[in-house]
């Protein structure tokens, strides 16, 4: 499972977007560990306000087959679409190095190849051969593209009902964001990037009709357009904020 909470003060001893495993379940009581069948997390501090919490299945890895196959109940996936996965251990073959949160494994970015239902293969590049798994990993998770599926229709920030609301798009893990962006001149302030120690990425075109803030957290790094050849254009201008790096890509201007 995954806690989030990024509004509000963080329940001592959790790391919002890490995952966790459930332990000593009572009925409806429970404890937390970092990793599988691990000693409890020592929660410190309740934390404030509402706290979300998202189940999250491994995936099913046959590196006989070298296919992937989605837990029921856990989304879907297109052909061709960007994912990043995560593990305990990575399974064989696979490109990626240990990330930043709880010395995790984390790929670099994958395409879904050959998608029949649930199940899947792994290309290195769009429409690129399928590659060989060599073994299973342990706790395999696909961090798909974006928060919004996989549809393609621009994600557009701020109309004429917000106000003097401050807008946000955030990205609470190691995720990508795929879909084009088109910032609008409303609200009192718009924010873009990430909120956890996680590499992520925003790989759309992204349009200011306004001035927008780029922030990464603490020992986070977020990419805009770095994958691809997409830029951040428009009448707005660009400003860079947060104890994490930034980084741009692409053929921005």
């Amino acid at each position: 499972m995954v806690f989030a909470n990024s509004q509000y003060a963080t329940i001592g001893g959790i790391v919002q977007g890490q995952p966790y495993f459930v332990v000593n379940a009572n009925g409806s009581a429970y404890q937390v560990a970092a990793t599988q069948g691990g000693a409890p997390i020592d929660i410190t501090s309740i934390g404030s306000g509402p706290v979300s919490v998202s189940q999250v299945k491994p995936l099913v890895v046959d590196a006989v087959a070298d296919t992937m196959t989605i837990p029921a109940g856990m989304g879907t996936i297109g052909e061709g679409q960007e994912l990043v996965l995560t593990a305990l251990a990575a399974p064989g073959n696979l490109v990626g190095a240990v990330a930043n949160r709880a010395q995790e494994w984390e790929s670099e970015p994958y395409y879904a190849r050959d998608v029949s239902g649930s199940a899947f293969k792994l290309a290195r590049t769009p429409g690129g051969p399928a590659v060989n798994i060599s073994s299973n990993g342990v706790a395999v998770r696909a961090l798909a593209t974006g928060a919004f599926g996989v549809g393609t229709n621009a994600v557009t920030v701020g109309d004429a009902s917000t106000g003097s609301t401050p807008l946000a798009l955030l990205i609470n893990g190691p995720y990508t964001v795929g879909r084009d962006i088109a910032v609008n001149n409303y609200g009192t302030g718009t924010t873009l990037g990430g909120t956890t120690n996680a590499v992520s990425h925003f790989t759309g075109k992204i349009t200011l009709g306004k001035a927008a803030t780029l922030t990464a957290a603490a020992g986070g790094t977020v990419h805009f357009n770095t994958l691809g050849g997409q830029k951040i254009t428009g009448a707005g201008a660009v400003n860079i904020t947060g104890a994490g790096t930034v980084i741009l890509g692409g053929t921005n201007d």
